[in-house]
Parts: C-alpha cells; sequence; structure tokens
C-alpha cells in the first residue's frame, strides 16, 4: 500500500548564538540538534522497511523531537537563535529549502511524522483482523497529522515559497489518499465480516471517490511532474478497481430481487473496469497478481450470470447508465492522534504545538519563561504605565482648574486680606458686611 516517503534533511544544521541568554544555553539547543540527527537517522533506517519495532521507536524519538521544538520555539525568537534548518524535497531530493525559522523545523517533522506513521500502517499485516484494523486508524491518523500542516505553513513568511512536498495542493493530496487507503481497509474488513452487498457497494463507491479525488490533485500541474508516474497509475488503478467492485457489489441486490439483467448490466461494467487494471497492471510483480485475481473473481460471476440470464431468464440487459447510480459512503475521516495532544497558543490558536510530556524526560528549557509570556508580561506593564500616566494627566489638569477658579473668585487673596485686617484690627471690610457674616455664622 502507498505511504508518505520522508523528507531528507541535510546533515548538519549551524549553530550560531547571538544573545548572550541563548549562548549560555549552548549544551541543551547542541543536545536538541543533536537529537535531530539521531532520530532523522532513526527515521530514514526505517522509512519502507518492514520492521514495526523500529518504526515505533522512530516514531517515539521523532514525537519526543517534535515536542522540544515546540518547548523551544515558546521561549525564543528565531532570530535569536540564528539556526538555519535545511531540508530537502521528500519527492525531488534535489530541490532544497533552508529557513531560519523553528516553524519551518516543526513543518518538516511534522510531515517526517505523518510519513513514519503511514509507513507504519502500510506495513501492517492486513490478514490479520487486528493488523487491519491498526491499518485503518494508522492511516486516519496519518490524515490528521497531514491536516495540520496547511495552516502551519500556511501562516508563515516563507510559506509562499516552499519546496512542494509541503505545498498546500500536495498536501491534500496526501491527505485525500491516506484515507483512500483507509476506507479500503474498512472495505476489506466489511468483506470479512460478511457484510450485506448494499453496504459493500457503498463503500467500495465511497473508496472510488477518495482515489479519484486523490488521483485528480496528482494529475494538477503542479503535481504531475513532480511526483513519480507510478502513484497517479496506482492510484488510477484503485479507482477503477472500487469502481468496478462497487458495481459488483450492487449486483447482487439485483439477484436478489430477480433482476438478472440489470444483474448482468452491472457485472458487465465491474468486469470491464478490473479487465483494464489487470491489463494496466501486468508488469508490476507486486500487484500485478492482486488485481489478476480480483478481475478473476469478477469475470467468473459475470458469465455464470450471463449464462443463466442467456439460457435461462433471458430478460434483457439494460445500459447501466438506465440504472440507479451506486452512492458511496465514506466511512473514514482525519483521527487525532492521542499521542500528539495539541496545546493552545497566546494567539488563541492551536499551530500544531505540543509541549514535552513526562514520557519525553526532563525539558530542558522549562526553566526559561516563554516569550509569549514575556510579550504579555511587557504588555501588562506598558498597559499599567499608560493606566498611571492617564490618572497623573486627570489629576493635573484638575489641579489647574482649581486654581484657574480661584483666581477668578480673587482667591486665596480675599482671605487673606481679611485674615490681615483681624490682626492689625483695622478693618477693610465695611460694618454692614462684617454683621452679616457674623449673623450667618
Amino acid at each position: 500500500m502507498p505511504y508518505i516517503p520522508r523528507v531528507p534533511c541535510i546533515p548538519r544544521v549551524p549553530w550560531h548564538p547571538r544573545f548572550a541568554s541563548v549562548a549560555a544555553l549552548h549544551k541543551q539547543c547542541s543536545d536538541v540538534l543533536a537529537l535531530r540527527q539521531n532520530v532523522l537517522d532513526a527515521a530514514g533506517r526505517h522509512s519502507g522497511g518492514a520492521d514495526p519495532m523500529g518504526e515505533c521507536a522512530a516514531v517515539a524519538s521523532l514525537l519526543r523531537y517534535y515536542r522540544l521544538l515546540c518547548s523551544l520555539e515558546t521561549r525564543f525568537e528565531s532570530h535569536e537563535l540564528r539556526l538555519v534548518f535545511p531540508w530537502r524535497d521528500a519527492f525531488q531530493p534535489n530541490a532544497k529549502q533552508a529557513e531560519a525559522d523553528l516553524r519551518y523545523e516543526r513543518s518538516c517533522t511534522l510531515f517526517n511524522l505523518a510519513s513514519l506513521v503511514s509507513t507504519c500502517a502500510a506495513n501492517q499485516d492486513r490478514a490479520d483482523p487486528e493488523g487491519l484494523k491498526r491499518a485503518c486508524t494508522l492511516f486516519q491518523q496519518a490524515a490528521h497529522l497531514l491536516s495540520l500542516l496547511p495552516p502551519l505553513v500556511g501562516g508563515a513568511a516563507w510559506g509562499g515559497k516552499t519546496t512542494t512536498d509541503i505545498h498546500k495542493g500536495t498536501l491534500d493530496c496526501l491527505q485525500d489518499l491516506m484515507l483512500a487507503q483507509a476506507q479500503r481497509c474498512f472495505y476489506e474488513k466489511a468483506v470479512r465480516d460478511s457484510m450485506s452487498p448494499k453496504l459493500l457497494a457503498k463503500v467500495a463507491k465511497g473508496a472510488a471517490d477518495l482515489y479519484e479525488q486523490a488521483l485528480g490533485r496528482l494529475h494538477a500541474p503542479e503535481l504531475h511532474s513532480h511526483i513519480e508516474r507510478c502513484w497517479a497509475a496506482v492510484v488510477g488503478w484503485n479507482h477503477a478497481l472500487y469502481l468496478g467492485l462497487s458495481q459488483f457489489h450492487a449486483s447482487f441486490e439485483h439477484a436478489d430481487a430477480y433482476e438478472y439483467g440489470q444483474q448482468v448490466a452491472r457485472l458487465q461494467y465491474a468486469e470491464a473496469r478490473l479487465g483494464e487494471v489487470a491489463k494496466l497492471s501486468e508488469r508490476d510483480q507486486l500487484l500485478g497478481g492482486f488485481y489478476k485475481a480480483e478481475h478473476a473473481r469478477v469475470a467468473h460471476m459475470h458469465a455464470t450470470a450471463a449464462k443463466d440470464n442467456a439460457t435461462v431468464y433471458m430478460e434483457r440487459v439494460p445500459p447501466l447508465s438506465t440504472l440507479p447510480p451506486v452512492s458511496g459512503k465514506v466511512i473514514v475521516k482525519p483521527l487525532a492522534w492521542t499521542h500528539l495532544q495539541l496545546a493552545m497558543e497566546m494567539g488563541g490558536g492551536a499551530m500544531a504545538m505540543a509541549m514535552p510530556t513526562a514520557a519525553d524526560g526532563d525539558d530542558p528549557f522549562s526553566r526559561l519563561v516563554p516569550v509569549a509570556v514575556q510579550r504579555e508580561l511587557q504588555r501588562c506593564a506598558a498597559g499599567c504605565q499608560a493606566i498611571a500616566e492617564a490618572i497623573f494627566a486627570t489629576l493635573e489638569g484638575a489641579v489647574q482648574e482649581g486654581d484657574r477658579q480661584l483666581m477668578a473668585l480673587d482667591l486665596p487673596h480675599a482671605l487673606q486680606a481679611v485674615e490681615q485686617s483681624a490682626l492689625t484690627s483695622t478693618s477693610i471690610i465695611p460694618s454692614q458686611l462684617q454683621e452679616e457674616v457674623r449673623h450667618v455664622h
């Protein structure tokens, strides 16, 4: 089953600390970069292999590195670290990109996580019921990891000049493909559990729809010449396969309703589609046998039904276009990965941030105040200063207004004159006014 290729990294990441606070953490940051190289080497060794235990260990190590990246990003600005992260395109290794941004490193690491999870899914033993169930779950989890990338990449300054592998169109295509693979696993389980033909037809058509959607994206100009042609070929084969199988299972409903001519019409279409796939894939040593066996099964059923109808029932075989179309039912969806518990950022969004957990060991940056918290503290301090300045300005204005009112009333000069006259026994206030003041008091 197809899986996502990993993004190869360029081996060495230059480390040039600029600020004293960053230089003091040289050892911690160097340890993180050493972990980066170790986990990516491990991912490279197990990418495409069939070593489930090794893959699980690589996933755990890469996840730990991703969480440490998130912790590092919350505590430093990228320009402070002066780290340049170079990566190569997953499909065209000659194309490379390097950015001095932790978000870029997180994006590529997240892509590699999705790659490893999809590899684990592809390497499951689907002959075992539990292996089939795990494969279905892992493909949905890989789709979820891919769904986290577009907002992470699109919100970055370098988002408009990324390599094609993490471009939105490519990520959407890979997500559709992962869901199609998961739907295929669900179909295989439904066949094994002997579900009704009606349900099998809907599930098969749902898989065909997902493969068709992925195929359309693969034929887009930006991907058509970028991804190897075998991708589009295999996806096209699977689209035709499940399109035919949907008609194959729908034919059993006509047989149960004694509509033998309509049964033959659907089987005829199913055999034609699977015959095309068997012929196109006959040179593929890995997949050719599977498609050939599926075609033989459908061809046998078609030959039997056509013979019975020609010799016994003698019903007219109508064109397929006159029959009710089979409606697809998509069962699968992107499934959140329990190992990647996202945390909300200070801005209110969840740009795939995941803080280190107890399982990751000690966080070397846990004693540092995150950059977002520092910004918030600075904002609060600036706000407090602005409030204090506003209160002081109001108070100053009130004092000036009071002085103006006193001057208009000739105060306090008039009162001082009264006090002076009392001391000298020489009154400058008319006697009549003095009597009135005494009367009032």
